[in-house]
């Protein structure tokens, strides 16, 4: 009964004040800390974790050992955001083979874990394989990593943002990066955002609109715009000056949508071979140009029409 109450008491000093200490029937008492713990995480009141000092120096070495223990431990706090600084301690005093079974049982436990144990890349496979955004937890030692990078990398491409630098700067993984989603296109580094392979795998994910990250060369390159506008319309908005002003670009920009026309150039606009050619192709853009061109249009697609329709029926009489 004295432990029952004692629970009791703890509660309500939780519930009513901001620091408390166990009461002594209750030092020591694993099962205990635990029921507290639970109590806290639910959200049941305001209080702050008791001191991490006297919280671990109630535990033994035998208890670091016991795995059923420490889980529920970790179970108890995990997600709570005041306890990040005791598991953080506790882990201090895990061994390896514990830390394992946690990150086994759990990927998010490693986010809690010490400085020695987010460095040891056994550990950080395990949790990276199970949870890509581990690797933000990881040492920079293992984020320079190739294989741990890559597992991360291989479930969401966007993951090599956490990467080292040396990592966003390597050739192959960017590839990999970008051939998963066009959107890890931009947190690689200048030199791979200048490199045309990597940039043509990236500016075809239509949902990326990579095109807007890449270098000032490649926005000027003709096969990437073609291939970025291509893949998504508004894409032209990103490419260079003069690759507005190229019918090819254009052509698949209206494909898309043919108020796209606007945002070719005025060089383009006001060119009726170049114009007309994209009024042949999609002559709803007609709507869209300026006025004065919307008439010339007009007058070269009639003619244009009579002459086919001349055309067509000099061959149907060849033909009869």
């Amino acid at each position: 009964m004295n432990r029952e109450r004692s629970l009791y008491k703890v509660k309500r000093l939780i519930a009513r004040k901001p620091h408390w200490k166990l009461p002594k029937t209750l030092i020591g008492d694993k099962d205990a800390y635990i029921e507290i713990f639970k109590y806290i995480r639910q959200g049941l009141s305001e209080s702050v974790l008791p001191d991490t000092e006297i919280f671990l120096s109630n535990f033994s070495e035998e208890d670091y050992r016991d795995k059923d223990f420490v889980f529920k431990v970790f179970d108890a706090l995990y997600s709570k955001c005041d306890s990040k600084i005791i598991l953080r301690e506790l882990s201090n005093h895990l061994n390896k083979n514990i830390a394992t079974h946690l990150v086994k049982q759990n990927s998010g436990y490693f986010e809690y874990f010490c400085d020695e144990l987010r460095d040891d890349e056994d550990i950080a496979r395990i949790a990276v394989s199970k949870q890509w955004g581990m690797l933000e937890y990881c040492s920079d030692r293992l984020k320079d990593e190739r294989d741990i990078v890559r597992l991360a990398v291989g479930q969401k491409g966007t993951a090599i943002y956490y990467a080292s630098g040396n990592m966003k700067n390597n050739a192959e993984m960017g590839r990999f990066a970008v051939s998963k989603t066009g959107e890890a296109y931009r947190y690689l580094s200048d030199k791979l955002r200048d490199d045309k392979e990597i940039t043509l795998i990236a500016v075809e994910d239509p949902k990326a609109l990579a095109i807007q990250h890449a270098s000032d060369r490649l926005k000027n390159d003709i096969d990437v715009a073609v291939s970025a506008v291509r893949a998504n319309g508004k894409a032209i908005e990103y490419v260079s000056i003069e690759n507005r002003s190229q019918h090819s670009v254009i052509s698949e920009a209206i494909k898309h949508s043919p108020e796209l026309i606007k945002h070719a150039t005025r060089r383009y606009l006001y060119s009726e071979p170049l114009l007309f050619k994209a009024v042949v192709e999609n002559s709803a853009v007609l709507e869209y140009v300026p006025e004065e061109m919307s008439k010339v249009m007009v007058d070269m697609l009639d003619k244009y029409d009579s002459a086919n329709t001349r055309r067509n029926n000099n061959d149907r009489e060849i033909d009869y």
